[in-house]
């Protein structure tokens, strides 16, 4: 991981997420990105965009980093989303109060458009995390083929914190056994050779309700979800679920943009 994007309108939930992708960018040895999105009519000059960059620069917890800074007048996913294209960005971190009702500039209802619209992996941050770090990782999936495309783009996020992965299955009215979905997992775990693992199913009503539950008793520094985006496939997680994990759950998301899943029949972990 080479390029990390922080979108930051210079709130304490920007601070949040900025202070969340330093961390990482300094394990990683990566560069990171700050864009400022301009919405018309501005209400900042240039000048005072210029200094709050600075101060940015001059925070102890960026020292050693290569910080690139952009302002670009778009709309809030747009802008995003092409810079994030343009310039070949492997990670999105933002932030988010955790609620729809907005007073910020990028949140609220803003990071689910962004999560709806990214195909990066983006990181939703919602409080100040000083010492972030991933000792527990909740990857919640269907565990079908397309979950290896999904989790080797942040595989990296492994080999740089070392976590104790969860697999977690959220069985809703699915006709699915729990015998078939933990075969599921253990073949995911074979194929993305995983050495630290717990496989586990939750019956559930919904799967948000799931993801809540497990979750409440593991505690995991990150949980990892996967989303269509716009899609209207429901193969995983369907209409607003991922959206209202993404915004109710105090630890930080990593949410994880699949495309084009396939059935359950189609069920591949090549060799």
């Amino acid at each position: 991981m080479q390029k990390i994007l922080v979108p930051i309108d210079f709130s304490s939930y920007s601070y949040y997420a900025l202070g969340v992708a330093a961390n990482i960018a300094k394990k990683a040895n990566a560069e990171i990105h700050l864009l400022h999105i301009v919405e018309a009519p501005a209400t900042e000059s240039d000048h005072e965009i210029n200094m709050k960059f600075l101060e940015i620069t001059e925070l102890k917890s960026m020292s050693g980093i290569k910080l690139i800074h952009a302002v670009k007048m778009e709309s809030i996913a747009d802008g995003i989303n092409i810079y994030a294209s343009k310039n070949k960005m492997e990670l999105i971190v933002m932030g988010s109060h955790g609620h729809r009702t907005t007073h910020d500039h990028i949140y609220g209802s803003n990071t689910d458009k962004v999560l709806k619209t990214a195909t990066l992996p983006l990181l939703i941050v919602k409080e100040s995390t000083p010492d972030f770090s991933i000792n527990t990782l909740v990857f919640a999936s269907n565990f079908y083929s397309e979950a290896n495309l999904s989790f080797n783009k942040v595989k990296v996020l492994l080999d740089l914190y070392h976590p104790e992965v969860h697999l977690l299955k959220v069985l809703s009215g699915d006709f699915e056994t729990p015998e078939y979905s933990a075969r599921l997992m253990k073949d995911f775990a074979s194929y993305n050779n995983l050495k630290t693992y717990f496989c586990k199913t939750v019956q559930a009503k919904s799967v948000e309700e799931g993801i809540n539950i497990y979750c409440d008793e593991a505690n995991p520094e990150l949980l990892m979800i996967e989303t269509h985006g716009h899609s209207q496939l429901s193969h995983l997680l369907f209409g607003s679920v991922s959206e209202d994990v993404a915004t109710h759950r105090k630890q930080p998301v990593l949410t994880i943009r699949i495309d084009e899943p396939v059935s359950k029949k189609d069920v591949i972990f090549p060799a």
